[in-house]
């Protein structure tokens, strides 16, 4: 807790920072523009002694102006990138203490389930059911990965080469094994689905 809280802090020093910067310009530039306002009212322009100086003193005003303004876009161009970034990185921060929290219940909900390859029995808190041999190297597979993931290409070692080649046949074998593996899981908490990249997750039920 005291890491992530850490790391949400130095997520969120530099758009704060940034933002504090730009505030401070904006109050610079409105109580320096106060500040001007009533110049005219300090001077007599129509006397000739002092209108060149009072013109040179607007055109200092003028390239102050645009000098602020440009500073205060760059600053505020910066502040929103750092603040979308921080964003991101908290973002997939969630991510990943939630992976982790998920994979966290998984080992230990694994740690009553067995896989039986060499006689093709699968077994749960005890409760031992036969299962297709196929199914069986599948699931043994999927349960020995770190991350519980089997791409396509894996599944393609676990078999042969072309059980998934991208033809129409290949992708019936993917439907029918999927199908057979959600069945022999349905009175365990545990189920396979697809992920966005097509590979083979096993999660726990919700």
């Amino acid at each position: 807790m005291k890491r992530i809280n850490k790391f949400v802090l130095r997520s969120v020093y530099p758009p704060v920072l940034w933002g504090a910067l730009w505030l401070c310009e904006a109050s610079g530039f409105i109580f320096m523009l106060a500040e001007w306002r009533d110049y005219p009212q300090w001077h007599d322009l129509m006397s000739m002694g002092t209108f060149r100086a009072d013109a040179l003193h607007f055109k200092f005003l003028y390239a102050f102006c645009i000098s602020a303004s440009v500073l205060l876009v760059v600053t505020a161009v910066v502040f929103r990138h750092s603040l979308v970034r921080s964003l991101e990185l908290l973002k997939l921060a969630d991510e990943e203490r939630s992976i982790d929290a998920m994979r966290k219940a998984l080992s230990s909900a694994l740690a009553s389930f067995s896989v039986n390859t060499s006689d093709g029995y699968m077994s749960y808190e005890g409760c031992t059911v036969k299962v297709p041999p196929r199914v069986a190297v599948f699931l043994d597979a999927l349960v020995l990965k770190e991350d519980y993931t089997l791409s396509l290409e894996e599944l393609n070692g676990l078999f042969h080469a072309r059980f998934y080649d991208g033809t129409e046949s290949s992708h019936s074998r993917i439907r029918n094994i999927k199908c057979t593996v959600h069945k022999t899981l349905q009175d365990t908490p545990f189920d396979v689905v697809r992920d966005a990249s097509g590979n083979f997750r096993l999660v726990l039920k919700r």
